[in-house]
């Protein structure tokens, strides 16, 4: 992989992991743009990934801080509850879910006509007004199985976390905030397992991986503070429309150009 190629995919995963766009779906659309790459193409998205959660252990630090304590233990159990679907599909369907990643612009698209019927659907919703310590763990089971539903590339993991939170109860704030800690365990696992995985391990040690390392860590923290912006200001509407769009493309693009 050259480095300009490492740089736009770390540009695109920064930018797409926490806006509701689907970053696995940009990223195999991007990849699909580019051409076949020798660098094994789960290994270094899953770098990438790892560059996001570390942009959210340092957005979030406060928060994270005060899980151990008496303060925090409502969104730490809340958190593990909502771990718990994704990490056990996970590992059930790894097999099944890594072929997903290859170059399909069809299962993308689909998965973006998702992500956007549920981002225009949550929009004008309104959200709720349950706070960490009253919206319990079943609820948080619920945010913790969309979790899981974004493994799909083109289903927004942002966007279904984000989504279920509202629709069941969580202030949109307050909805966000919980979907970018939520992403933290996943991603960490996973990339822990690959960083174990001997030949996706190699593809993460190169000067390319480096670079997009930190491209992506800068970019995804910008992209943070343009979420918490968006969802203030009530805009997910315009991430449905484009979502929609760009998985019809995705659709097209596979019957007419395969």
């Amino acid at each position: 992989m050259s480095l300009t190629e490492a740089v736009v995919l770390a540009i695109v995963q920064g930018l797409t992991e926490f806006l509701p766009i689907s970053s696995s779906g940009h990223l195999v659309l991007v990849e699909k743009l580019l051409g076949p790459s020798d660098t094994d193409p789960v290994g270094f998205i899953v770098l990438l990934h790892l560059a996001s959660a570390l942009a959210v252990v340092c957005f979030a630090r406060k928060e994270i801080a005060s899980l151990p304590t008496t303060a925090g233990r409502p969104l730490l159990i809340l958190l593990i509850v909502g771990t718990i679907p994704a990490a056990v599909l996970g590992v059930a369907l790894n097999d099944w879910i890594e072929s997903l990643f290859a170059p399909n612009t069809a299962v993308v698209g689909g998965g973006l006509l998702f992500t956007a019927a549920i981002l225009w659907v949550a929009d004008r919703s309104g959200g709720g007004s349950a706070e960490y310590a009253t919206f319990g763990p079943v609820r948080a089971s619920g945010v913790g199985l969309a979790q899981a539903v974004a493994m799909v590339p083109g289903v927004s993991r942002s966007g279904s976390t984000l989504c279920a939170g509202m629709l069941l109860g969580f202030g949109r704030e307050q909805a966000v905030r919980f979907s970018f800690l939520l992403s933290v365990p996943i991603i960490m696992g996973a990339g822990a397992k690959k960083i174990l995985d001997g030949d996706s391990a190699r593809s993460m040690v190169s000067f390319e991986a480096v670079v997009g390392f930190f491209v992506c860590f800068l970019v995804s923290l910008a992209a943070l503070q343009i979420l918490i912006r968006v969802v203030r200001n009530k805009k997910l509407s315009y991430f449905s429309i484009y979502c929609a769009a760009l998985g019809a493309a995705g659709i097209l693009w596979h019957w007419v150009g395969g």
